[in-house]
């Protein structure tokens, strides 16, 4: 009976460390471009092995040659689920070639990265997108997700209100809140409510006559100025005469118009699509079916993949 249980214990433990648990892939990052370094994708994988074990939720970038022509979205969500990752994840998937990044999530991330806060993520790592600095703007994915996972699980998912304490956080980490209250000197003898300098000790009948002697002196400096300023200007003008036409222009003999016609050349006309309206009342473009946000980002509301799977997220192009 001990032996049963011993060769029982001893298949446990060879099972406990055959079969890895949900989140421990042995792949995260999967460059097809080779936008990135060996040592870049390294760091890259450790960053996201990191935050995927402590919020157990997988965490994927993947740079690709091309979406196959399909919603930048839609084709993030079907390469999450074609690598087999967990029920709770993101990825960022990016095609340097066409210019074109998805964004999806599923799971706990429904709950993490909300509509209106998804445009807060695109804007941490779009602008190193564009500019083709692509480890930069992976690791900021990975930062902003970290951040908006760490909010969620507080129970206070990050927004676009800024009203609200998720909605405070910016990509770039800097508070919102100032405590400047304003400069008071702290020197001795310094007097806020008067400005001279030398201690409150005049009377109020002497403040309020420097005052009112204060205002006549300069009110009566102000009326000459703006007097004698429009009188100066007129002295130089007398000479100017109105003139209807421009002959005084042209010299005699040097032109001679035989001819005058006016001629229709060409038209130009520009058309501006009136973006329809999805059943949130959210304008989208026609072939995105997500609503426009900043910075080449389309996204907001929840979408279902390929095979049916549940999914929130965005693309575009950068």
């Amino acid at each position: 009976m001990k032996a049963r249980l011993l060769a029982v214990s001893l298949l446990a433990i060879m099972l406990a460390f055959l079969c890895p648990s949900a989140h421990a892939q042995t792949q995260r990052v999967f460059d097809a471009e080779g936008l990135l370094t060996a040592a870049q994708q390294a760091d890259l994988e450790a960053k996201l092995d990191d935050i995927s074990a402590r919020h157990d939720f997988d965490l994927v970038v993947a740079t690709v040659t091309s979406m196959n022509g399909k919603e930048q979205r839609v084709f993030a969500a079907d390469y999450y689920e074609a690598k087999g990752f967990g029920a709770d994840g993101a990825i960022l998937a990016v095609s340097a070639t066409t210019r074109d990044w998805g964004f999806a999530a599923t799971g706990f991330g429904l709950t993490a990265f909300t509509d209106s806060g998804q445009e807060v993520l695109y804007d941490s790592f779009l602008s190193d997108l564009s500019d083709d600095r692509f480890y930069d703007a992976f690791v900021a994915f990975a930062d902003a997700c970290d951040k908006f996972l760490t909010a969620a699980e507080d129970g206070d998912p990050i927004t676009g209100d800024s009203s609200t304490s998720g909605g405070g956080y910016n990509p770039g980490g800097y508070e919102t809140d100032s405590p400047y209250t304003g400069y008071q000197p702290s020197y001795p003898g310094y007097q806020p409510n008067y400005p001279y300098g030398g201690g409150d000790s005049m009377s109020d009948d002497e403040k309020a006559t420097i005052t009112a002697g204060g205002y006549t002196v300069g009110g009566g400096v102000a009326a000459v100025v703006a007097a004698a300023v429009p009188l100066s200007w007129r002295r130089k003008l007398r000479s100017v005469r109105p003139n209807t036409t421009a002959r005084e222009y042209v010299r005699s003999g040097s032109m001679r118009l035989d001819v005058q016609a006016d001629d229709f050349i060409r038209r130009s006309v520009i058309a501006t699509p009136i973006p329809k309206m999805d059943d949130d009342n959210r304008h989208h473009d026609s072939f995105m079916g997500g609503s426009s946000f900043g910075g080449g980002g389309f996204g907001g509301g929840s979408f279902s993949s390929s095979s049916g799977g549940s999914f929130t997220g965005g693309g575009g192009k950068f």
